[in-house]
Protein backbone atom coordinates (compact mmCIF):
# COMPACT_ATOMS: atom_id res chain seq x y z
CA UNK A 1 0.00 0.00 0.00
CA UNK A 2 1.12 3.42 -0.53
CA UNK A 3 0.39 4.30 2.82
CA UNK A 4 2.84 2.17 4.03
CA UNK A 5 5.72 3.22 2.26
CA UNK A 6 5.12 6.98 3.43
CA UNK A 7 3.49 7.58 -0.81
CA UNK A 8 0.87 9.57 -1.33
CA UNK A 9 -1.07 8.47 -4.65
CA UNK A 10 -1.43 10.92 -7.09
CA UNK A 11 -4.87 10.13 -8.82
CA UNK A 12 -6.30 10.18 -5.83
CA UNK A 13 -8.48 13.97 -5.41
CA UNK A 14 -7.57 15.65 -1.81
CA UNK A 15 -10.14 18.30 -2.16
CA UNK A 16 -10.52 21.58 -3.65
CA UNK A 17 -8.55 25.09 -3.27
CA UNK A 18 -10.05 28.30 -3.66
CA UNK A 19 -8.04 31.58 -3.34
CA UNK A 20 -9.69 34.42 -2.17
CA UNK A 21 -8.12 38.14 -1.96
CA UNK A 22 -4.82 37.03 0.38
CA UNK A 23 -7.03 34.02 1.95
CA UNK A 24 -6.57 30.22 0.43
CA UNK A 25 -9.17 27.75 1.43
CA UNK A 26 -8.47 24.19 1.21
CA UNK A 27 -11.45 22.01 1.41
CA UNK A 28 -10.58 18.40 1.85
CA UNK A 29 -11.99 15.68 0.11
CA UNK A 30 -13.69 13.06 3.05
CA UNK A 31 -13.59 10.03 1.49
CA UNK A 32 -9.97 10.71 1.99
CA UNK A 33 -10.22 10.87 5.57
CA UNK A 34 -12.35 7.74 5.71
CA UNK A 35 -9.75 5.94 4.00
CA UNK A 36 -7.39 6.95 6.65
CA UNK A 37 -9.28 5.96 9.23
CA UNK A 38 -10.00 2.44 8.15
CA UNK A 39 -6.59 2.06 7.79
CA UNK A 40 -5.74 3.04 11.63
CA UNK A 41 -8.15 0.91 12.74
CA UNK A 42 -6.98 -2.03 11.21
CA UNK A 43 -3.15 -1.44 11.87
CA UNK A 44 -2.72 0.26 15.36
CA UNK A 45 -3.33 -1.05 18.49
CA UNK A 46 -3.21 1.20 22.08
CA UNK A 47 -0.61 0.59 24.27
CA UNK A 48 -1.34 1.37 28.05
CA UNK A 49 1.19 0.75 30.64
CA UNK A 50 -0.49 0.31 33.78
CA UNK A 51 0.95 1.49 37.27
CA UNK A 52 5.03 1.12 37.33
CA UNK A 53 5.08 0.07 33.56
CA UNK A 54 3.88 3.77 33.04
CA UNK A 55 7.38 5.22 34.28
CA UNK A 56 9.79 2.98 32.12
CA UNK A 57 11.91 4.31 29.93
CA UNK A 58 10.93 5.18 26.29
CA UNK A 59 13.30 2.67 25.00
CA UNK A 60 12.18 -0.18 27.59
CA UNK A 61 8.60 0.51 26.01
CA UNK A 62 9.29 0.25 22.66
CA UNK A 63 10.92 -2.75 23.30
CA UNK A 64 8.11 -4.64 24.95
CA UNK A 65 5.99 -3.65 22.17
CA UNK A 66 8.46 -4.63 19.98
CA UNK A 67 8.51 -8.50 21.57
CA UNK A 68 4.87 -8.42 21.18
CA UNK A 69 5.11 -8.21 17.27
CA UNK A 70 8.36 -10.05 18.15
CA UNK A 71 5.83 -13.11 19.35
CA UNK A 72 3.30 -12.88 16.06
CA UNK A 73 6.00 -12.96 13.97
CA UNK A 74 7.89 -16.30 15.55
CA UNK A 75 6.55 -19.30 13.52
CA UNK A 76 4.86 -17.54 11.02
CA UNK A 77 6.10 -18.51 7.25
CA UNK A 78 4.03 -16.34 5.78
CA UNK A 79 5.94 -13.61 6.25
CA UNK A 80 8.58 -12.36 4.15
CA UNK A 81 12.65 -12.17 5.27
CA UNK A 82 12.70 -8.31 5.69
CA UNK A 83 9.42 -7.75 6.98
CA UNK A 84 9.31 -3.99 8.30
CA UNK A 85 8.78 -2.49 11.87
CA UNK A 86 5.74 -0.96 12.82
CA UNK A 87 6.33 2.73 14.51
CA UNK A 88 4.97 3.57 17.97
CA UNK A 89 3.59 7.25 19.19
CA UNK A 90 3.71 8.11 22.43
CA UNK A 91 0.27 9.47 23.02
CA UNK A 92 0.76 10.21 26.91
CA UNK A 93 2.17 9.40 29.98
CA UNK A 94 1.89 5.61 29.72
CA UNK A 95 0.03 5.86 26.09
CA UNK A 96 0.86 4.99 22.78
CA UNK A 97 -0.25 4.30 20.01
CA UNK A 98 1.50 1.31 17.93
CA UNK A 99 0.88 1.13 13.85
CA UNK A 100 1.89 -2.19 13.00
CA UNK A 101 3.22 -3.06 9.20
CA UNK A 102 0.87 -6.34 8.91
CA UNK A 103 -2.82 -6.25 10.20
CA UNK A 104 -2.42 -9.99 11.78
CA UNK A 105 0.09 -8.02 14.27
CA UNK A 106 -2.34 -5.84 15.39
CA UNK A 107 -4.79 -9.41 16.30
CA UNK A 108 -2.46 -10.86 18.21
CA UNK A 109 -1.55 -7.88 20.53
CA UNK A 110 -5.36 -6.88 21.32
CA UNK A 111 -6.23 -10.17 21.43
CA UNK A 112 -3.54 -10.48 24.47
CA UNK A 113 -5.68 -7.90 26.16
CA UNK A 114 -3.72 -7.67 29.04
CA UNK A 115 -0.14 -9.08 30.07
CA UNK A 116 2.04 -9.11 33.41
CA UNK A 117 5.65 -8.64 31.99
CA UNK A 118 8.35 -9.43 34.49
CA UNK A 119 11.88 -7.24 34.25
CA UNK A 120 14.10 -7.89 36.93
CA UNK A 121 12.03 -8.32 40.19
CA UNK A 122 9.49 -5.83 39.51
CA UNK A 123 5.83 -6.82 37.37
CA UNK A 124 4.58 -4.77 34.93
CA UNK A 125 1.30 -4.05 33.61
CA UNK A 126 0.53 -3.55 29.55
CA UNK A 127 -3.19 -3.23 28.29
CA UNK A 128 -3.76 -3.78 24.31
CA UNK A 129 -6.61 -1.95 23.12
CA UNK A 130 -8.04 -1.32 19.38
CA UNK A 131 -7.48 1.97 18.07
CA UNK A 132 -8.44 4.68 20.17
CA UNK A 133 -9.49 8.67 18.99
CA UNK A 134 -8.36 11.58 20.75
CA UNK A 135 -11.98 12.04 22.76
CA UNK A 136 -11.47 8.16 24.32
CA UNK A 137 -7.99 8.99 25.12
CA UNK A 138 -9.39 12.55 26.77
CA UNK A 139 -12.06 9.82 28.29
CA UNK A 140 -9.38 7.16 29.70
CA UNK A 141 -6.98 9.81 30.79
CA UNK A 142 -10.66 11.18 33.08
CA UNK A 143 -11.57 7.90 34.02
CA UNK A 144 -7.61 7.47 35.12
CA UNK A 145 -7.73 10.52 37.04
CA UNK A 146 -11.25 9.86 38.93
CA UNK A 147 -9.43 6.60 39.98
CA UNK A 148 -11.31 4.52 37.73
CA UNK A 149 -8.94 1.77 36.04
CA UNK A 150 -11.23 -0.72 33.78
Amino acid sequence: MCFDDGVYPTEIDPGKMAVEGREVRFKLNTSLDDIKVKWLKERTVTVIHKDAARFLPKNIKDDLERTFEDGWIIGNEDLQQNQRRGRIKIEGLGVASYVAKAKEAVKYMISEQLVDVTLGNTSYTILFKPWMTRAQFRELRKQEEDGYSG
